[in-house]
């Protein structure tokens, strides 16, 4: 399967005889990931997108840490910007997932994170280089945790888009100063109220969607404020919902 200008890699490591080559899209479907063969998946590899489908992490949350993060050092670290994982089993035991895997791409713009069954975000989320992304999905997965500060390193996050999950509260928002979020997408989650202070917390705020939740009250003053701001708010009503 080509993607653009891209190739795709199954695990024949097609993509191994590419090397010193400047990719555009590199689809990888149905990997083992294998510090053992990380040399023969990517060698010498210029790549802007890497999209990972359905690989096998499991290698990732076992073994000798120092060695595990290696398994992406076949790639040139300053041309990726865009990480795509799609149906990817990245809780494969109870163990945080091992972010520091991808921490040596300091350039990352974008990371899309959908379906599979991520359920926790926390501190290792930190070890990603987030400095210069600007857009963070995680859509369709089993995320119900997602804990205080784990978002603080992404200062230049413009888009946020955590939708068709479980999270129950937006405390993980609630610990930082988001200057540059101007758009958040939280539908078809579990949450059960909208923190006032929130609202100074996004000072760029434009597009806010809250649809598909359990938020039964919202103080007027925040929902006066919020269609000021914004050009786009939406919530569903639910039953007996109250708005003070």
């Amino acid at each position: 399967m080509v993607c653009g200008e891209g190739v795709a890699a199954s695990n024949e490591y097609k993509i191994l005889q590419m090397a010193d080559t400047l990719l555009n899209t590199v689809y990888v479907e149905h990997l083992t990931l294998q510090l053992e063969f990380r040399d023969r998946s990517f060698n010498g590899n210029s790549i802007k997108n890497l999209v990972l489908y359905e690989c096998d992490f499991l290698y990732v949350m076992s073994g000798e840490k120092d060695e595990r993060v290696k398994i992406f050092d076949g790639i040139d670290a300053l041309y990726l910007e865009v990480l795509t994982l799609i149906n990817e089993n990245l809780c494969p035991t109870s163990d945080e997932f091992e972010w520091k895997i991808f921490s040596k791409f300091i350039n990352l713009k974008f990371i899309h994170i959908e379906g599979g069954n991520l359920c926790k975000i926390g501190h290792h989320f930190r070890d990603l280089s987030s400095n210069n992304v600007i857009s963070l999905t995680i859509k369709q997965n089993n995320l119900n945790l997602i804990e205080s500060n784990s978002f603080d390193e992404f200062k230049s996050l413009q888009m946020l888009i955590i939708n068709k999950n479980l999270i129950q509260d937006l405390i993980f928002l609630t610990s930082n100063q988001w200057s540059n979020l101007w758009y958040l997408d939280l539908r078809d989650n579990q949450l059960q109220a909208f923190p006032s202070e929130l609202v100074d917390a996004l000072p760029a705020i434009k597009v806010l969607k809250l649809g598909q939740n359990k938020i039964r009250t919202i103080d007027s003053n925040i929902i006066n404020t919020l269609l000021v701001k914004c050009r786009e708010f939406s919530f569903d009503k639910m039953p007996g919902q109250l708005i003070f």
